[in-house]
């Protein structure tokens, strides 16, 4: 299969045969995607007095699921409902 696409996922079988016997083999194409990060708003320096909120709001795809973190200052920082 050439240029895999996600349509191609699911299970496969090949089957061979010839005059003494024949064999069977089966397996699952399973495909993956690159991160995508799309973000509501083009990252900006804001200013915010003490205690405003910023919200920052991202959608996140790829397969398999990517794991997000934010970090602070190289730790990691956990999000806020």
């Amino acid at each position: 299969i050439k240029n895999v696409q996600i349509e191609d996922e699911g299970n496969y079988r090949i089957n061979i045969e010839n005059s003494l016997g024949n064999i069977e083999s089966n397996f699952q194409l399973t495909t993956v995607d690159n991160v995508s990060i799309k973000s509501s708003a083009q990252p900006i320096n804001t200013d915010l007095k003490q205690h405003d909120t910023l919200v920052l709001e991202y959608t996140v795809s790829g397969r398999p699921k990517p794991d997000v973190v934010f970090m602070k200052d190289g730790k990691e920082i956990k999000p806020s409902a």
